[in-house]
């Protein structure tokens, strides 16, 4: 009794101190009233259509298509990543079922964490007489998800296929796996399937791993052992989570690919192969680290939950067992013997009747009995180290960013300033908190999901900074900040006095000249002028604003014009046709907003009659502007920014139909610079902050303006010329000096 006291109290003990710990960590880290709790919820913002050739496979599923025999809308190039450490042994079979497909990858990229056993020599060896290109890249002491997020970075092609070592892929995997990316161009993630067999080939059934029947497309999370999927996608999520230590990274990233992502496919038919565990206690093993990894990031805790009931229950069963046997023991009675054997039976026939029930043998069964002590064990010993793994997250950080704007992130497609600093940054490894003062104002909503496990967006009114500031003071204080202030507004006020309490540094960033109609419902040049007293930088995104700017402020203010989002935006890439344009020999194409009094509707409807031949594309946010609509007039309406590529791609000429006015020379316009990226000529009025650009025509008035439109229609500006121009004026030149001036 003496030693049973013992073990429970030493038991409560260690149960406090998990719990204090616990209720030390930040609220991102631990969010629930007791230790199993959910802290990752699946927000699932998908589609996913199943492609089978199987008709009576998920029967009464929709969307369903075909896998064979569609039509297939573009060709695709793969890359193939893997990461290896001590794989030596199991380096044959997964090339040979490789170089076995039938749709071989256009390159294989495996990142090698520092093996000892010689597997970084081999592949290297396989290099050099792979009829595929292979790059094989050592960086000792990675762990899986910065060795997958190395591999990504060093692939050239769009779509990425992982794949594990440990298994081999069947004859036709890859082909299906990346079908669906070429039978709908919109797919971004596609999950395959997997098996697993024993050294024999012979498929091994356990209850811890799912079967293809019992699952829902719809809400499956693949392992990254078979799963294909878009580099826009990976950056989405924000790679894989290279902060965890060993497992659960594949769900992790599933989960912000389910939030971010919108067009996912399920392939059965793309099978991976992997090996069983031959031994119990190795069976166990890998269930150990599963659980250890869902541990530390706090999802699937209802398995959880319920595999701490059976290790209960089972401890029950059994310590009653032990208490009669020691009865018997003791007090050598046949009755007592006779309890034990009929408990004995009992217990047994339990263990018969579930793998009666559940199809699998009573051996398999016996396999199973173990698995709830070391799902619980796992899960605590990962539940013990959330804190190193929160502080993990925040070292790999670059820093923290705040911007503080007018309008939300998803505002005009995607495609503001802001959001385009933000998502660079975000690529970058920056924490970045966007807060925004007004609404939308759209009159179409559209399917934009800006998410990023490092992006924090909220309305201004919702945000607490004082909160925010007191639980994330460790990163606050060890890595480089900034704030970025894009619209002179009183709200912001005391943001920025919190700002300079903590010594970050304020960049105030002037868009426009707010003095005017756009800043008329709410500019007061008190409000700017205080902003402008306690920034520490002064940038501006023309001429004539750092002009005014240095005149209001006194001091030297910095240029920083718009620039274009060089990962959407490519010259060099195929576009399909947007199925809303109209199908004629050549058409004008406009992005852009289409309210304020520097619109020059008359100029636009002098096209169209001009140009009867031709079309006049518009795309923006119309609410029946135009006071005369013609026939070759076509408003498509707001687009996401993701869509404008294609529509450029297709276009003959691109146009800026403004008046000349004080607003209008103060403005930098973002398209030109996304016109001039998709290789197009640009005709526009006399705007001299668009003066020397290459492709961009001035013109001196309305017939100039006309007649540069039939001239230069078809033309193209020389390659050489827009790869210049995009290194200079992409997101990540800019970003590179906003991160200069911040050091």
């Amino acid at each position: 009794m003496v030693i049973l006291r013992r073990i429970l109290k030493s038991l409560a003990y260690r149960s406090r101190v998990l719990w204090k710990k616990a209720q030390h960590l930040p609220h991102q880290v631990i969010n629930s009233p007791y230790l199993f709790g959910e802290l990752h919820t699946m927000e699932d913002n998908t589609v996913v259509t199943l492609y089978t050739d199987h008709s009576d496979r998920f029967p009464g599923y929709q969307p369903k298509r075909a896998l064979g025999g569609g039509t297939k809308k573009c060709q695709i190039t793969v890359s193939l990543i893997a990461t290896a450490y001590n794989e030596r042994e199991s380096i044959s079979d997964l090339f040979t079922s490789i170089l076995a497909q039938i749709r071989l990858p256009d390159e294989i990229i495996i990142v090698d964490a520092g093996s000892q056993d010689g597997t970084g020599e081999l592949l290297r060896e396989l290099s050099t007489r792979s009829k595929i290109p292979l790059k094989v890249i050592i960086e000792p002491g990675v762990n899986v998800s910065e060795g997958r997020n190395i591999a990504i970075v060093n692939a050239t092609n769009p779509i990425i296929a992982v794949v594990d070592f440990g298994c081999h892929v069947k004859p036709d995997w890859l082909g299906n796996l990346v079908s669906p990316f070429e039978l709908n161009p919109e797919t971004e993630v596609v999950s395959g399937w997997y098996e697993v067999v024993d050294k024999k080939g012979q498929l091994v059934k356990r209850r811890g791993w799912g079967e293809l029947e019992q699952i829902n497309p719809q809400s499956f999370l693949p392992s990254s052992r078979s799963l294909a999927f878009s580099r826009v996608a990976w950056e989405k999520a924000g790679g894989y989570p290279e902060w965890l230590t060993i497992t659960g990274e594949d769900t992790y990233f599933d989960l912000e690919l389910k939030f971010a992502t919108r067009c996912w496919a399920f392939v059965p038919e793309a099978i991976v192969q992997w090996d069983a565990p031959t031994t119990p206690w190795s069976y166990w093993r890998k269930i150990f680290k599963w659980s250890f990894g869902d541990g530390e990031v706090g999802i699937n805790t209802h398995t959880y939950r319920w595999a701490l009931v059976k290790v209960i229950a089972s401890s029950i069963g059994l310590g009653g067992l032990i208490a009669w046997a020691l009865l018997f023991f003791l007090f050598h009675s046949r009755g007592f013997g006779l309890i034990i054997f009929v408990w004995l039976v009992l217990w047994l026939g339990i263990l018969w009747g579930q793998s009666h029930k559940a199809k699998y043998s009573f051996s398999d069964l016996l396999w199973e009995s173990g698995s709830p002590f070391a799902q619980v064990l796992g899960f605590l010993k990962g539940l013990r180290r959330r804190s190193l793994i929160y502080r993990r997250r925040i070292d790999s950080l670059k820093g923290i960013f705040f911007i503080l704007s007018g309008i939300p992130i998803d505002d005009t497609g995607g495609g503001a300033r802001c959001t385009q600093i933000a998502l660079e940054l975000l690529r970058r490894q920056y924490l970045v908190v966007f807060l925004h003062q007004f609404p939308k104002y759209e009159s179409s909503e559209l399917d934009i999901l800006i998410r990023h496990p490092n992006l924090i967006t909220k309305r201004l009114a919702k945000f607490s900074l004082r909160e925010f500031i007191h639980e994330h003071s460790y990163l606050l204080d060890k890595k480089m900040s900034g704030v970025l202030v894009e619209f002179p507004l009183s709200d912001f006020l005391p943001f920025i006095e919190e700002f300079k309490k903590i010594k970050i540094p304020i960049i105030y960033d002037l868009l426009d000249k707010w003095d005017t109609s756009l800043g008329a419902q709410w500019y007061k040049d008190v409000y700017e002028h205080e902003i402008i007293r306690n920034s520490d930088i002064l940038i501006a995104t023309a001429d004539s604003l750092v002009s005014y700017l240095e005149y209001k402020s006194g001091y030297p203010v910095v240029l920083l014009p718009n620039a274009v989002n060089s990962y959407l935006f490519n010259y060099a890439r195929e576009y399909s046709r947007p199925t809303d344009l109209p199908n004629t020999k050549w058409y004008a194409i406009y992005i852009g907003s289409l309210w304020g009094e520097w619109f020059d509707w008359q100029l636009l409807n002098k096209i169209a009659k001009r140009y009867p031949e031709g079309d006049v594309v518009v795309i923006g946010d119309y609410q029946g502007q135009c006071p005369e609509e013609l026939p070759n007039m076509h408003f498509l309406g707001l687009k996401a920014q993701r869509e404008l590529p294609a529509y450029l791609y297709h276009s003959s000429v691109a146009i800026i139909p403004w008046k000349v006015t004080p607003i209008t020379q103060a403005t930098s316009p973002l398209k030109v610079y996304e016109y001039i990226a998709m290789g197009k000529p640009v005709v526009a009025p006399n705007i001299q902050t668009l003066s020397g650009l290459p492709g961009v025509y001035l013109a001196q008035d309305d017939e100039d303006f006309i007649t540069k439109v039939a001239k230069l229609r078809g033309q193209s500006i020389p390659l050489e010329s827009i790869a210049r121009f995009v290194e200079d004026n992409d997101w990540k030149a800019r970003v590179n000096q906003l991160l200069g001036l911040l050091q």
